[in-house]
């Protein structure tokens, strides 16, 4: 029986300025990018997933990690509503596809979500190693936000819904999943940062900031074996309300 088609939305909530060797390993060192802070809304029948839910307070992003970009209308809540539609109590399950702060920024927004992440990835999360510390903010997922949050801890490669499934893809950080979904595109996967750029796709090059450079190859490999269509996590070409002609996967 074929799996049902997801729609997907793109929702845009801000941008931050890294290297862009910070995205992609060892492209243009010294040349400050536009990362595109970008969350996806994705709809089948009744069912709302929410994948990643962006920055925490930007005043504390700016303080933290320096430029950073957030017009009114980024607002998670006020992105969710212009472009998918919803409001934050309509959103079933939360799919973090990693616990850096600016793909969990968001959770608290959504009372009523199950939140889904590679158990590895919050272990990880809580005692982070040397220089990974700055990225992963404990108060976005604390002992006691695990009290707030309804947490479903995945060891590995998951079928969450028909259509929809989650992927392992280790290497950015170590519990890292993108997210693979039938679309009437075909076989879409959201990549999270195990792609943020699709020159790392192309070029098979890791992401810029890694834990396990081998790892990150070898989870491109990954998403190019199983892909038709990609979103990559911070690329300026994909656009805020976007809902097909994604990257197609280069041969």
């Amino acid at each position: 029986m074929t799996a049902p088609a997801w729609r997907p939305t793109v929702i845009r909530v801000g941008a931050t300025y890294p290297d862009m060797s910070g995205l992609v390993d060892g492209l243009s060192p010294g040349c400050e990018q536009e990362a595109p802070i970008l969350c996806l809304a994705l709809e089948q029948g009744s069912m709302r997933v929410l994948v990643d839910t962006g920055l925490p307070e930007i005043d504390w992003v700016r303080t933290q990690f320096g430029k950073v970009t957030q017009t009114a209308e980024e607002v998670l809540a006020d992105a969710l509503r212009q472009f998918a539609g919803w409001e934050p109590a309509d959103v079933g399950y939360v799919i973090n596809t990693h616990l850096h702060f600016d793909h969990c920024g968001g959770n608290r927004e959504f009372p009523n979500a199950r939140f889904v992440v590679q158990r590895r990835e919050y272990d990880f999360a809580m005692a982070p190693s040397l220089g990974q510390e700055a990225i992963y903010p404990a108060h976005l997922f604390d002992r006691s936000a695990v009290d707030y949050f309804d947490w479903l801890f995945v060891d590995g490669d998951h079928e969450l819904f028909r259509g929809l499934r989650l992927l392992l893809t280790p290497g950015h950080s170590p519990g890292h999943q993108s997210v693979v979904f039938e679309a009437t595109e075909g076989v879409t996967v959201y990549t999270g940062d195990a792609v943020c750029r699709m020159e790392s796709l192309e070029q098979r090059r890791a992401p810029g900031l890694h834990t396990d450079f081998a790892a990150g190859l070898a989870s491109i490999e990954r998403i190019r074996s199983v892909a038709e269509r990609v979103i990559p996590s911070h690329d300026t070409r994909i656009l805020p309300g976007q809902r097909d002609g994604f990257f197609p996967v280069p041969a």
